[in-house]
């Protein structure tokens, strides 16, 4: 489920049952797994591994170069750089 005001970049690969809520932006070779949720406003930068069964709070940045591996939660307004 994709939110209609979420921008997922073509190049982006989205899992199975996996969740992004409203105004998120994944860009063009990120990677998010199979049940995940992102929350409003999280951005998910180029090159990006997010695993499976990850929960992503509000307004959380993941810029490049970082992995999330799998049933990691995230609280809100983290930012890794």
């Amino acid at each position: 489920m994709i939110h209609k005001t979420a921008e997922v970049e073509e190049g982006a690969f989205v899992g199975e049952g996996s969740k992004v809520w409203h105004l998120c932006q994944v860009r063009r070779g990120a990677r998010i797994g199979r049940e995940c949720v992102l929350g409003r406003g999280v951005f998910v930068d180029a090159g990006v591994r997010i695993g499976d069964k990850v929960k992503i709070q509000n307004y959380v940045s993941v810029f490049h170069g970082v992995t999330i591996e799998d049933g990691v939660f995230v609280g809100p307004h983290v930012c890794f750089t």
